[in-house]
């Protein structure tokens, strides 16, 4: 049984735990992604998975821009942040001219939705293992 002395001393260590900092934290962290060839329809893309580490701001978009290997081109594409999700998934369009060893770089971006403005960002960079 606990001694009457040391309850307050582990009722303020488990009060100070419950009350950790977020701000610190970012607020996503890539887990995944890489490259998927569609051997039936031959199609290659590549694609990012995104995990929410603290709460996203309210009416929030994650935005993906994805560097194609045929062109100086991007692909973007978004989506709305809930509060209910944990993992995001992006996914680039068909890619054309993939090179074994050449790096593609996707980027994240955590937009608010009053204007744009980007509240973080996180780039992760693949590389393919073959040409298609």
């Amino acid at each position: 049984m606990v001694s009457r002395r040391l309850l307050p001393l582990l009722f303020t260590a488990l009060l100070i735990s419950a009350c950790s900092d977020d701000s610190k934290k970012p607020f996503l962290k890539i887990v995944g992604g890489g490259f998927t060839n569609n051997v039936a329809s031959n199609i290659v893309t590549y694609s990012v998975v995104a995990k929410r580490l603290k709460k996203l701001p309210s009416g929030s978009v994650i935005e993906a821009i994805f560097d194609l290997p045929d062109s100086n081109r991007k692909f973007i594409t978004s989506q709305p942040t809930h509060s209910s999700i944990d993992k995001y998934l992006f996914e680039s369009e068909p890619l054309h001219g993939l090179q074994k060893g050449k790096p593609l770089s996707v980027k994240l971006r955590l937009l608010d939705t009053t204007g744009g403005k980007e509240l973080a960002a996180f780039e992760r960079s693949f590389t393919s293992n073959e040409d298609q």
